[in-house]
Formats: structure tokens, C-alpha cells, sequence
């Protein structure tokens, strides 16, 4: 009969279990798939943190601009948008065409990605924003001075962008040495954006202890019965 190890490389592939060796010449298999295990433990705590996120920052700057420019479909004549983000706007129409949706605000800005909405303050917008201090305010309304820049808000929505995407396409993530202070940044992020999220999250967070050491070990003890005695 076939080992409990090989059967996970043949379905998960020994290439995706290899980012799990941690450069180690010759790992145990139980510490790989215990490794495997706590990646999954840790994206899953940290998927209701950037699910606030991504929905808290998105409906705020769809409200900032619907608001600005007296329209919910601000995007269509928004002339200053750059080509990345139009074409992600193509893009988001074609998903909900192809859904049989019939397109409304709401439903394109849900279907925009995060990439879209952090885009919005790459280097490219620095002369728009500029020109939009009372729009910062508006977006983040909770937010401290210095972090109203189009620098400072980039400098923390690309690396959280970043983790999102990972995390939602199952990379490896705990192993990541800023990860503890990558979370911090969502929680700052969201209490810029809407302090009623901010404390929803504070109460319903399960991120808390997800990288200690007691975390592991607990994933370690659910992992260990898969293998046989002389296989781990």
C-alpha cells in the first residue's frame, strides 16, 4: 500500500511540498507535512483579516469618488485613470458578462481586484493625489497625518497585496520573518479606514497565536496520525 507521504507528492506535487523543506538537505516527512499543515492553519486565520481589508478599502474609495464626482460609475469618465487600471475594468466587465450578470456599480467594484484598488495609489497617481488632499481624508478618514500620502498608503497596501494573493492561492506564508508585522499593517490599515470594522475584527480575529510555537506543535499532533509508524 502506498505511504501517506507519497500519496500527498503525487497530489500536491513534490516541487510544492519542496518550499517546505526550509533548505534542509534531508527533512523528516513529518516535519514537511506538519510545516504543510501549519501554512494552511495560518493562511485561514489570516483570511478574515484581509477580507476587511480588501471590502473596507474598496467600498471607501468607491464612496470617496462617487461622491466627488457625483456618480457611482465615477469610472467612466474618469479620464485620469492609467491603462493597467482601465484594463483591469475591462477585465472585472467581461467576468460579469460572461456570469450572465447584468452590471451595476456595486457589482464591478466587488469584482475589481485588490490589485485595482491599490494600484490606485502606485507612483503613477503621485500628481492626482496631490492634487486630492480632501479625497485622502475622505478614503481614510481615521487615518493619522503622515500616513495620508500616496507614498506611505502604497508602501502598505503592495506587500499586503502581495500576502493576499498568496494566501488566497495557498503559497507558502509562515515562514515569512515580517508576517507578524505585515498583520499589524492590516490592523492599521483598517482602523484608518472604518473603526467599526476595526473593532469587529479586534473581537472576531482568529490570527492571534497563530504562528507560536503551541500552534505548530498542535499541527504536528493532528498530522502525525495520517503516516504509518515506520514512515514519518
Amino acid at each position: 500500500m502506498q505511504g501517506f507521504y507519497p500519496a500527498l507528492q503525487r497530489t500536491f506535487s513534490v516541487a510544492r511540498l519542496h518550499a517546505y523543506h526550509d533548505g534542509e538537505p534531508a527533512p523528516s516527512k513529518l516535519d514537511i507535512a506538519t510545516r504543510y499543515a501549519h501554512n494552511m492553519d495560518v493562511a485561514m486565520r489570516l483570511s478574515p483579516a484581509l477580507h476587511v481589508l480588501e471590502v473596507a478599502l474598496r467600498n471607501n474609495i468607491h464612496s470617496a469618488f462617487s461622491a466627488k464626482y457625483g456618480t457611482a460609475t465615477w469610472y467612466d469618465t474618469a479620464e485620469w485613470l492609467g491603462y493597467k487600471q482601465i484594463g483591469q475594468i475591462a477585465v472585472a466587465r467581461t467576468t460579469l458578462h460572461k456570469a450572465q450578470k447584468t452590471e451595476t456599480p456595486d457589482r464591478l467594484v466587488a469584482e475589481l481586484t485588490m490589485g485595482f484598488w491599490a494600484g490606485l495609489f502606485a507612483g503613477y497617481y503621485e500628481a492626482y493625489w496631490r492634487a486630492q488632499p480632501d479625497l485622502l481624508r475622505a478614503i481614510f478618514p481615521h487615518a493619522p497625518r503622515h500616513l495620508r500620502q500616496r507614498n506611505a498608503i502604497s508602501a502598505l497596501l503592495q506587500p499586503l497585496r502581495t500576502l493576499r494573493n498568496r494566501v488566497s492561492h495557498w503559497e507558502r506564508v509562515a515562514h515569512l520573518p515580517d508576517l507578524a508585522q505585515r498583520k499589524q499593517d492590516i490592523d492599521r490599515v483598517v482602523r484608518s479606514l472604518c473603526p467599526a470594522a476595526a473593532c469587529l475584527l479586534t473581537h472576531c480575529d482568529p490570527f492571534d497565536g497563530a504562528l507560536s510555537a503551541a500552534a505548530f506543535a498542535a499541527c504536528r499532533t493532528k498530522v502525525q496520525p495520517c503516516f504509518e509508524p515506520e514512515e514519518a
